[in-house]
């Protein structure tokens, strides 16, 4: 989150801008040295990492954000030779209204990097889109940037047409993901209602993620807001697995997945009573996602004798590897769209609710009786997954995993450290799991089912390495082709936004009439 800050200037609305800037030095006297400039030159430069990092995060708009990346660069180059070049540059920092001018040029750089990650986060971006002002504050910042370069004698490139241009296709773009993904109804109050959501599960989350588990008072208040159900449930013959059955609701006989959890996995120690809060507390917040209709339904955590359940909605038709394995017939290229879809707007909703999925693949995307598509197996933590997946180690996502991370978990790239900061919580990794699924729907086979399973974490290490794409069968459509090209390429800058996959799904899917 950005901090709370405040500027006084009659060109904002300051509803939109709150902004202040950080503790300055006393007015300098006349006596300037280009000391004095070095905590503003300092500020500067650190604004402009956050605003790089903010543009690689960037989920929406992203387009924008680049173009206010593109003058942040230039305004970089014109500040190292400023701050490089200081004896020849001395006339500049001998004149007191330089200080005055480049105190605002600050001001105006942190306008460009809360305006960015305002925008470029769905749950943010929300006064903006209500206010129908992104162009106009864009524009607002454009005009002020440039006059800020300009005062301070510093070169730039003028705003184009081009740019302006570029804005409005952003902004159409993201009524098109309100609408047509996410499927929100073209109503005022249905738009509200899916931007509150989204704000309130990503404000759960943040809040949840702060919090110590083992907090006595934290663990008291499970029973107080997702107290365990209880006695409403009747079991049945349909068992899935040994821990997977389907329990029948005694007032409305609606069916439910009742999966046993427990703590199972060798690299957690918490005990049983720690795990059923810790799954409660994020179950509390799951059941709050309600806008998407690819995703699965949580209901709560029930008890039996000493074993307890997590509660979802059932789905007959089972994952999407049994469904294409023993319904082969109905996978053409209608259904692998639809699905294909499905899932890209799932995934979608969950990033825009700051849930990462850390393990997409087919076993977790499941089929109800209307034969869509849904997400399951999730949660706020790794350890959620861990806990309530059906089995405790699983070689089957390496099938799925980015070669960068692969080469993490077996302790083979350098600064081992430093990388697993890098992509433990980074999207990109993420699509390159979709990719990997993207091509399972088109060829109906796991990825890299060629392999051995005794011999299947080497021999894809080894692919990795020499960077190796399973190849697509000549009859896949070639925006598929592209899809999954994109989603695996090498360089993550280039990797295709989760938008944009789903945009091209969508007009994919209006060409076979659905």
């Amino acid at each position: 989150e950005e901090p709370d800050m405040k500027i006084d200037s009659p060109n904002y609305n300051q509803s939109l801008f709150s902004l202040t800037l950080s503790p300055s030095s006393p007015y300098p006297s006349s006596s300037m040295t280009v000391s004095i400039y070095a905590p503003l030159i300092k500020q500067f430069f650190d604004i402009g990492k956050e605003i790089v990092i903010l543009y690689e995060k960037a989920e929406h708009n992203k387009e924008i954000c680049s173009l206010l990346l593109q003058k942040y660069n230039c305004a970089r180059i014109a500040v190292q030779d400023l701050d490089m070049r200081k004896t020849e540059n001395v006339t500049f920092f001998s004149k007191k209204e330089n200080y005055e001018l480049f105190r605002n040029f600050i001001i105006c750089m942190q306008r460009i990097r809360k305006f960015i990650g305002d925008v470029s986060q769905l749950n943010r971006v929300k006064k903006y889109f209500f206010a129908n002002n992104i162009e106009s504050i864009f524009t607002e910042l454009i005009n002020e940037f440039e006059g800020c370069m300009n005062s301070l004698n510093f070169s730039f490139s003028v705003q184009s047409r081009n740019e302006i241009m570029i804005i409005k296709t952003e902004i159409r773009q993201l009524s098109e993901l309100i609408l047509n993904i996410h499927g929100v109804p073209d109503t005022t109050q249905s738009k509200q209602d899916f931007f509150n959501e989204i704000g309130l599960v990503t404000k759960k989350n943040k809040y949840f993620q702060e919090q110590n588990i083992y907090n006595i008072e934290f663990q008291n208040s499970v029973e107080e807001i997702e107290p365990l159900l209880e006695g409403q449930f009747q079991k049945t013959n349909v068992v899935r697995s040994k821990k997977i059955e389907k329990r029948i609701a005694y007032n409305d006989f609606s069916e439910y997945c009742f999966k046993e959890f427990s703590d199972n996995s060798s690299s957690l120690s918490m005990n049983q009573s720690n795990t059923q809060i810790e799954i409660r507390l994020q179950v509390n917040i799951l059941k709050e996602l309600k806008n998407s209709k690819h995703i699965i339904k949580f209901f709560g955590v029930a008890q039996e004798n000493s074993k307890f359940y997590l509660v979802t909605e059932w789905m007959e038709f089972g994952n999407l590897n049994e469904y294409y394995t023993n319904y082969r017939e109905n996978m053409n290229w209608k259904t692998k769209v639809r699905f294909a879809l499905g899932i890209c707007r799932g995934i979608s909703y969950l990033n825009d609710c700051k849930i990462l999925h850390h393990d997409i693949r087919s076993e977790n995307i499941l089929i109800n009786y209307d034969h869509e598509v849904k997400i399951a197996n999730f949660g706020l933590s790794k350890k959620f997954s861990e806990f309530t997946r059906n089995i405790s180690h699983n070689i089957e996502n390496v099938r799925y995993m980015a070669p960068e991370k692969l080469l993490i978990e077996e302790g083979l790239s350098h600064d081992i450290k430093r990388k697993k900061q890098k992509f433990s919580n980074n999207y990109i990794c993420i699509f390159y799991s979709v990719g990997a699924l993207l091509w399972e729907i088109a060829e109906l086979k796991k990825p890299h089912s060629d392999i051995n399973n005794t011999e299947m974490l080497i021999s894809i290490r080894e692919r990795v390495r020499k960077r190796y794409h399973e190849p697509l069968s000549d009859d896949v459509p070639d925006i598929w082709k592209f899809i999954v090209k994109r989603c695996e390429w090498n360089d993550f800058k280039k990797h295709i936004l989760i938008l944009n996959i789903n945009l091209n799904f969508f007009q994919f899917q209006l060409s076979y009439g659905t």
